[in-house]
């Protein structure tokens, strides 16, 4: 053997293991593409995830505030149902009234459960109001719990021409709380509305 066709063998030997070692350094790198798109898409899927349950506890809570709005415009003389005074202390299922006075409530201490009327009551008496439509309460399945509201009354405006004391604009604000799929994840928001009794 000369000395040419045995530093041809070793340049060969040399020239696989370059191809070796740039294989594995290819290979490296696609399992590392592979597990950067993979969390990619697992982060994508909770950021997804987050969205849709704010989204529905949003929607919840904007029904707890539509409800509680039109329990209030649904009151007047054609139905029988005066204005609501503010309750003396705490507003429950017992108590006549289900607005409370300006400045009770504070969100920091306020007990839902106990407090809050749930989407789907009259908060006179706590019961289910006769035309309400029950298929509407199957939208609510997909949260932990149904939306809750509570009244406020703001302030009376009363008209200067009216004869009786009685006659005016009052404003309330309807807070409503609602939650989605997980407990967690709350919104509440708030309602002025603006009502006048004859």
């Amino acid at each position: 053997m000369n000395k040419r066709h045995i530093s041809g063998q070793l340049a060969g030997a040399r020239q696989q293991g370059v191809v070796l070692i740039i294989g594995l350094l290819l290979l490296v790198v696609m399992i590392l593409l592979a597990l950067t798109a993979s969390n990619s898409a697992i982060l994508q899927e909770k950021i997804a995830g987050n969205f849709r349950d704010a989204s529905l506890a949003f929607q919840s809570t904007e029904a707890g505030a539509r409800w509680g709005a039109s329990w209030l415009q649904s009151l007047g003389a054609s139905t029988g149902q005066p204005r609501p005074f503010p309750c003396p202390s705490s507003c429950t299922a017992s108590a006549p009234s289900a607005v409370w006075v300006t400045g009770q409530y504070d969100p920091t201490t306020f007990d839902w459960t106990s407090n809050g009327w749930t989407y789907g009551q009259n908060p006179t008496d706590a019961s289910v109001v006769p035309n309400f439509d029950a298929s509407s309460v199957q939208s609510f399945l997909m949260v932990s719990s149904p939306p809750k509201f509570v009244l406020e009354e703001q302030f009376f405006s009363r008209d200067d021409l009216a004869v009786s004391q009685a006659r005016g604009v009052v404003y309330y604000r309807v807070i409503a709380r609602g939650n989605g799929q997980r407990t967690r994840t709350e919104r509440i928001i708030n309602t002025l509305l603006a009502k006048r009794f004859q």
